[in-house]
């Protein structure tokens, strides 16, 4: 089997590993990618049981479903300095954002292969397609102002807030997702994540300065391009183990927190003070 020189990436945290490693969501959605991957690999954030879970990692493993895990906590601080980066850089307004972002850093840090294609744990293709659209996205990366490509998600909007073109195969913007995408390694591996831009104030207020805010800058600064596949479909649900979930409730320094925040996006917005209010 001839292999395109692209790597699969997921990742599981303590509140769904076991629909992964135990449910077979993990071969499930390496299935319904439909394509060769050179290496596929999990990496596994914040659980509880560390024996427990490698040890089904290791069964994975032997399986052949995967070729490699990695525990974040491992890898972490070595990426988090090797892309300049800091535990505190991920606040903003009170938020933090590094748990959303420590499993996309890690696996842009370890990848090894020309391309990465990275789902968060709650997506997966819609079906199994008979097109291979990776490799058709390996294509489009070859062109430096693409940074990365995706399927569309099922809940799409036209109205969403990114300026756009398209045509019969593909949509191009601006935007920038972790939920999907496929990138050139080597960009995803370079100093990129340090940078701001006002459009990324469209982003929920909870999420801090994650990842995929920082991607989203540095793709807008330099005009660098989303292709978007039309007719192939990721979808993205809701998956936590019930006994993980608990509704918040929202006390008054919270909604105190809340209106802060909203208030310094405004003024981001206009570009007033932004290094102060990003501090």
């Amino acid at each position: 089997m001839m292999h395109s020189g692209v790597s699969f990436f997921t990742c599981c945290y303590k509140a769904d590993w076991e629909f992964f490693l135990k449910e077979g969501r993990l071969k499930e959605m390496i299935d319904r990618c439909h394509h060769p991957f050179e290496s596929r690999n999990l990496i596994i954030n914040n659980v509880n049981d560390r024996e427990e879970v490698q040890r089904y990692a290791d069964k994975a493993v032997s399986e052949g479903v995967i070729d490699h895990y990695f525990f974040s906590e491992e890898y972490i601080e070595a990426a988090l300095q090797h892309f300049h980066l800091q535990r505190k850089n991920f606040r903003l307004d009170g938020y933090d954002g590094y748990w959303y972002s420590v499993a996309p850093l890690v696996a842009a840090f370890v990848c090894s292969t020309r391309c990465l294609l990275y789902f968060t744990g709650d997506c997966m293709m819609q079906e199994k397609y008979d097109d291979d659209w990776i490799q058709e996205g390996v294509i489009k990366l070859e062109d430096k102002k693409v940074f990365c490509v995706t399927p569309l998600w099922d809940y799409y909007d036209k109205n969403e807030e990114t300026n756009f073109t398209e045509d019969d195969e593909y949509i191009y913007d601006h935007g920038f997702s972790d939920q999907c995408y496929l990138a050139r390694s080597s960009d995803l591996n370079s100093d990129i994540y340090n940078e701001y831009h006002v459009l990324s104030e469209i982003f929920p207020i909870y999420g801090g300065n994650h990842f995929e805010r920082r991607v989203f800058c540095y793709i807008n600064n330099r005009k660098l391009l989303r292709c978007i596949f039309k007719h192939v479909v990721y979808e993205h649900g809701k998956l936590v183990k019930p006994e993980f979930y608990k509704e918040k409730k929202f006390s008054l320094n919270d909604e105190t927190k809340y209106i802060i925040a909203k208030i310094k996006k405004v003024f981001r917005r206009r570009n007033i003070l932004v290094k102060y209010l990003l501090r």
